[in-house]
């Protein structure tokens, strides 16, 4: 008797664990802070900011000559770069002057007798997200205030790199969103901070 009242006990101690085993996933585990991970996805696009160094390649459709180079645009400045007279001669058009500070690597230039690279004031522009756009001001480049002042129609060997300051004459309230670089019709185009 007292055999099988030990059997009998196991057996009810043993059914008990079983049902307490069953009972503990449902039991209220202790608070615990989770650390999470933030994946950032790589993005398709290129970044534009100033600062940023971008490449552009052109290729003469006459005669295949390739012209490649490394532009940047620094900064840009929004702010009076002419002298208090003339700025006073653009406020009655009601202009102001404006500039960027830019540089351009020559990377590859055809050798002679093919025209070599030139650098210049041409290519430079600045625009907004509404369509308005403004050329560089060629005639601001003997009266600007900012030094050094970016070359203009200067030749460049490949390997060398011409940097300096652009001035723009634009409306009294206008605010640029863009700045922009055209060569062979590529365009090359860096956003500015408002």
């Amino acid at each position: 008797m007292k055999l099988v009242a030990l059997v009998l006990l196991l057996l009810f101690l043993a059914a008990c664990q079983g049902e307490d085993a069953k009972e503990q996933p449902e039991a209220i585990p202790a608070e615990t802070t989770v650390a999470t991970t933030t994946t950032i996805a790589p993005t398709t696009t290129k970044p534009t900011g100033l600062g940023v160094t971008q490449s552009y390649r052109e290729v003469d459709p006459d005669t295949g000559n390739v012209y490649a180079g490394k532009v940047t645009v620094f900064r840009y400045r929004d702010a009076t770069v002419m002298p208090a007279d003339l700025e006073s001669e653009l406020a009655k058009k009601k202009k102001r002057s404006v500039a960027i500070e830019a540089r351009v690597c020559v990377t590859k230039s055809p050798p002679p007798p093919a025209d070599p690279t030139t650098i210049s004031w041409l290519p430079w522009g600045l625009g907004d997200n509404a369509g308005e756009s403004h050329s560089s001001e060629i005639n601001l480049v003997d009266d600007m205030t900012l030094q050094p002042q970016y070359p203009n129609f200067i030749t460049t060997p490949a390997g060398r790199c011409r940097r300096g300051w652009i001035g723009f004459e634009v409306p009294r309230v206008w605010r640029p969103d863009f700045v922009e670089y055209t060569a062979g019709g590529q365009s090359l185009s860096w956003p500015i901070q408002k």
